[in-house]
């Protein structure tokens, strides 16, 4: 009985050794094969960067630009957005970097999904053309800040926290205590700049009058087919109308080939690149400050 055991438990560690093993090297290959490509002509290649659920991080979405830029030889960018938006500077971040690579003269266009609303909408703006489904979540132009207080809650159990602070708003926002009257002030003067920042991208990039634009951001979304008429969006269809809109665009005949970056997955990545975009969507939680269309668990 105790040798069956003694050899079960060796069965084991020769299991644990083997995944270790293909954790590490599992993913390991030539710059040539950190891309995913579809069939198509090799000359006509665009990449698409996939941005996908609530915006935590911009990282990963630079690190994508930037390998598609050392490739050299892509004739634009397809954006695919699905997305309810998230923290607000991961969301300038991504529009600021999409438009210097547009400003180096690659073609951007944004194919929204089921829901491309709030930051996910600021990020589209950077497209020259955005294509959305007649059904597509869209707009929610707009900034919150919410946090939790639990105030009563401790002072029902007698729990004090003791606070010593350098300034009156040091630690507005704290969920141990009620914000006071005239920190609601200064957190909607910081709520109304951010939103104007949110305004004046809208109006530029879409070409509309700034008053046009303040009269749709009240924090509604809008269906692809109403963002149409409103001139949130450039046309209506779906991720292939998009693709073959940015092939006219960029010139290219026939079918084009796709390039999506490929997700290298390894014990080391695991333990660096993973653990460093995830503490983004952590910390997002208990960030209180985003542009983001509030519906489910986001809210």
């Amino acid at each position: 009985m105790a040798r069956r055991s003694k050899d079960w438990w060796i069965a084991i560690g020769v299991v644990v050794v083997i995944i270790i093993v293909l954790l590490v090297f599992w993913g390991k290959s030539d710059s040539d094969s950190q891309f995913e490509v579809t069939s198509g002509d090799s000359n006509s290649r665009l990449g698409v960067i996939e941005i996908i659920g609530p915006i935590f991080d911009s990282k990963p979405v630079l690190r994508t630009l930037e390998q598609f830029e050392e490739q050299g030889n892509l004739k634009g960018i397809l954006l695919r957005i699905d997305s309810p938006g998230g923290v607000v500077a991961p969301s300038q971040e991504i529009y600021e970097e999409i438009q210097r690579v547009r400003d180096r003269g690659m073609p951007v266009v944004a194919s929204l999904g089921t829901t491309c609303a709030s930051g996910g909408y600021y990020i589209a703006c950077a497209a020259d053309s955005i294509v959305a489904n007649p059904g597509t979540v869209t707009g929610s132009i707009g900034v919150y800040v919410q946090w939790p207080v639990f105030e009563k809650l401790l002072n029902r159990w007698g729990i004090e926290v003791e606070t010593f602070k350098s300034g009156p708003f040091k630690d507005t926002g704290s969920p141990f205590r009620s914000i006071e009257s005239g920190e609601k002030a200064w957190v909607q003067d910081w709520v109304d700049d951010t939103f104007e920042q949110f305004v004046l991208v809208v109006s530029e990039s879409r070409h509309l009058p700034i008053d046009t634009v303040r009269h749709y951001a009240t924090g509604r979304v809008y269906t692809g087919r109403q963002a149409l008429e409103i001139g949130l969006v450039d046309q209506l269809g779906n991720f292939n109308r998009a693709v073959e809109l940015l092939s006219r665009m960029t010139g290219i005949e026939g079918k084009p080939k796709l390039v999506y970056p490929k997700r290298i997955l390894n014990l080391r990545t695991l333990l660096t690149e993973d653990i460093r975009e995830w503490a983004p969507a952590l910390w997002t939680f208990v960030n209180p400050f985003r542009y983001q269309w509030s519906v489910g668990v986001f809210k």
